[in-house]
């Protein structure tokens, strides 16, 4: 299952377990809880990240493919260049949260 038509995470885990490339069928289900809930319903797999499932993981609900394994993704924050000193400041909290959150 991918989240939207550009979302290869699916695909770039498969073709590391499996060393080759595979074009898998897939459902595109473009909302993060909708997307969970496909895939604790047993609708399809996904790559759903680990702060969003981890309820799930530990009531059995979901399951890991590959356990301990970690398949890390870069994040951005991307804005308009604007003459607007409000928003260099919520870039600028944005990016200290993020980097205290996800380390």
């Amino acid at each position: 299952m991918n989240f939207n038509e550009k979302d290869e995470l699916q695909k770039r885990f498969a073709k590391r377990v499996c060393r080759v490339d595979i074009e898998p069928p897939a459902h595109v289900v473009p909302h993060g809880a909708g997307f969970v809930r496909a895939c604790t319903s047993g609708l399809a797999w996904g790559m759903c990240p680990q702060r969003l499932v981890a309820r799930q993981l530990e009531s059995g609900e979901l399951v890991e493919v590959l356990p301990g394994s970690r398949f890390d993704v870069d994040l951005y924050w991307q804005s308009w260049r604007l003459a607007l000193g409000w928003l260099d400041e919520l870039s600028a909290m944005l990016k200290h949260r993020a980097k205290s959150f996800l380390d």
